[in-house]
């Protein structure tokens, strides 16, 4: 990304850069990030009359995230270069719990409900920042806090058209603005945290996630598949809903009595925003970026 005639004078976390705005440099980023979420469930159920099924897990979480940036500045004068590395490691573990409820008045129809906990995470964050100007060195910041997500519920329902084909459609409710953060003894101040939990309280918002999809049985082996979803932005300030994020997906399955092959293909489409850096005068440049994702599934199972 094209940064250049930027103002990176004002300070962050006690950091000063010079000021060169207007001058004829480039600034180029590089950013790589990777991690992992793995989740393990407990879970039971009761069928109730083949009519009434309930249904409760408990989900342990474990996240890994790795973060960096490097952001390399030259232009101003002949012997100038300016490097400004960002490097942020998170690990954490969480917890929650999941219930639903599926009701089934008749063979060809069910509707259900479904309510998941918050997670409650506990979160180490490593974060370091540094320049190859010796008299402003490396800057490290070590933080352990609490996060908990939002809760969520959801709505669903599903037909079966003369036991060949079948149409669901699903929501989600979910309120971004409760994503609360608390101190782990003393880790992170109780003035930061409230600065935080008051940003996310004025910025986010309640969102609405829809999906609907069909699947029609060509022959008693081979099925066929299509779905899209709409997950509805979390930004206060998104009135355009530039920041909700739509899915599409298809896929052919085969099923006989002994094993099951699936192939499923899902394209992602959202938009997102960049900054290499923050200012006190929210003068940094962003970049809006528009992602799409393509995803393939295989799904292979043995029945015992």
């Amino acid at each position: 990304a094209d940064f250049s005639g930027t103002n990176t004078s004002s300070s962050v976390n006690n950091m000063f850069y010079d000021d060169y705005v207007a001058t004829p440099n480039t600034q180029a980023v590089n950013v790589n990030r990777s991690g992992s979420v793995s989740e393990f469930n407990l879970a039971g159920a009761i069928n109730i009359s083949n009519q009434i099924y309930i249904g409760a897990t408990l989900g342990l979480i474990n996240l890994n995230y790795d973060y960096s940036m490097m952001l390399d500045e030259e232009g101003v004068s002949d012997d100038y270069l300016f490097k400004y590395d960002q490097n942020q490691i998170t690990k954490g573990s969480g917890v929650n719990g999941k219930l639903g409820i599926i009701f089934r008045p008749v063979s060809e129809f069910r509707i259900g409900v479904n309510l998941q906990t918050p997670t409650w995470f506990t979160i180490d964050d490593s974060y370091t920042e540094s320049t190859n100007d010796p008299d402003i060195g490396t800057e490290v910041y070590d933080f352990s806090y609490n996060l908990r997500t939002p809760l969520k519920g959801s709505l669903g329902a599903s037909y079966v058209f003369g036991g060949r084909a079948l149409l669901s459609a699903d929501v989600d409710f979910v309120d971004y603005a409760s994503i609360r953060l608390s101190s782990v003894d003393g880790g992170v101040g109780l003035q930061e945290i409230n600065n935080s939990n008051n940003a996310i309280k004025a910025g986010y918002k309640s969102a609405v996630n829809y999906r609907v999809g069909g699947e029609v049985k060509v022959n008693d082996f081979v099925s066929l598949r299509a779905g899209y979803g709409l997950n509805g932005s979390a930004f206060k300030d998104d009135d355009a809903n530039d920041f909700q994020t739509q899915f599409y997906s298809g896929g052919i399955g085969y099923r006989n009595k002994n094993y099951y092959f699936d192939v499923a293909y899902q394209r992602v489409q959202t938009t997102s925003t960049f900054s290499p850096y923050l200012l006190a005068d929210f003068s940094e440049p962003v970049a809006v970026s528009e992602n799409n994702k393509n995803n393939v599934f295989l799904t292979f199972g043995i029945r015992f």
